[in-house]
C-alpha cells in the first residue's frame, strides 16, 4: 500500500511494488516527506499515514490551524471523488429499499439523472431540534420530530456546475405497475360521498366516469385509474393552468 501510494503519488516512478522496504523505497519517502513538509526520516512512524481503498477528496477540515488535538478527534474528514447525494429517510420505509436499487435524482437545474442506492444505514440517528443554537439544561429535542435513516445514492455520469450540499430532489420507487390506464393526478375530481371521478371529453360532449384509483407517480404527476369505458388515447379534462 505504502508503495502503491508513493507511486501513485509520482515520488516513485521506477519503484518495483512488492512487499520488501528497500533503498528505492527509502528514497521514495523521503521525497514524499520534503514534498509534504514533514520531517524527513526515510520511515514513515506508526499512525502517520492512513490508507483507504479508493482515492480520497478532502471534504473538510474539523480543526483550526494551531488547535490542540485530542485523543480520538477527528481532524478532517472526506468523500469519494464520485458523485453521491445523501438523503435521510423515516425508518419505516426501509423495507422496500434495497442496496442497488436505481432511483431518479433531480438537479437544481431540473435535469434528471438514473442514481443508485449504495448504502443504507443500519442505525436510526436522532432527529436534530428545530431552530439548532447552544443553551444549555435538558428539554431534549422537538417530541413531533422522527428519527431518521441515512441513505447513500450515487449517480451515474458526469456532474458539473454545482456545489457541495446543493439540494436534490430523489424520486424513490416503492411499488409499480405495468399495463395500466394513468391519467394526470390534476385531472382526479373528488365526488360526493368519497372517492373520484374523471370527465372523459371528446369533440361533441363529455361524460363523468367514476374511477378507482391505484398508485401514483408524484414524480410525473400520474395516477393509475380504472373506469367504465375508459381506454388508452381518450381525452380528459384538467383544469385550466393558473385556474
Amino acid at each position: 500500500q505504502l508503495e502503491t501510494s508513493l507511486h501513485g503519488l509520482g515520488f516513485a516512478p521506477n519503484l518495483t511494488i512488492d512487499t520488501h522496504f528497500s533503498t528505492a523505497t527509502y528514497w521514495a519517502v523521503r521525497r514524499w516527506q520534503s514534498a509534504s513538509h514533514l520531517p524527513v526520516t526515510g520511515s514513515v512512524p506508526l499512525g502517520q499515514a492512513v490508507f483507504a481503498p479508493t482515492a480520497v477528496r478532502i471534504e473538510a477540515n474539523d480543526l483550526k490551524v494551531g488547535e490542540q488535538v485530542q485523543p480520538g478527534a477527528v481532524v478532517e474528514h472526506g468523500s469519494g471523488r464520485a458523485a453521491a447525494v445523501t438523503t435521510q429517510l423515516d425508518p419505516a420505509e426501509l423495507p422496500s429499499l434495497k442496496v442497488g436499487e436505481h432511483v431518479r435524482v433531480t438537479l437544481p437545474d431540473g435535469k434528471v439523472k438514473r442514481g443508485r442506492i449504495a448504502t443504507v444505514g443500519a442505525v436510526a440517528q436522532d432527529a436534530s431540534p428545530a431552530g439548532g443554537g447552544g443553551g444549555g439544561g435538558g428539554g431534549g429535542g422537538n417530541p413531533d420530530e422522527v428519527a431518521t435513516v441515512p441513505v447513500t445514492i450515487t449517480i451515474g455520469g458526469r456532474i458539473s456546475g454545482f456545489l457541495d450540499q446543493a439540494q436534490v430532489q430523489v424520486a424513490i420507487t416503492r411499488e409499480s405497475h405495468k399495463g395500466v390506464l394513468a391519467v394526470p393526478i390534476t385531472a382526479l375530481r373528488g365526488v360526493v360521498g368519497g372517492g373520484y371521478e374523471v370527465i372523459v371529453a371528446n369533440a361533441t360532449k363529455t361524460r363523468h366516469v367514476r374511477v378507482d384509483v391505484g398508485l401514483f407517480d408524484e414524480t410525473a404527476g400520474l395516477a393509475e385509474v380504472q373506469g367504465p369505458g375508459l381506454t388508452a388515447g381518450q381525452r380528459v379534462e384538467v383544469p385550466r393552468e393558473g385556474a
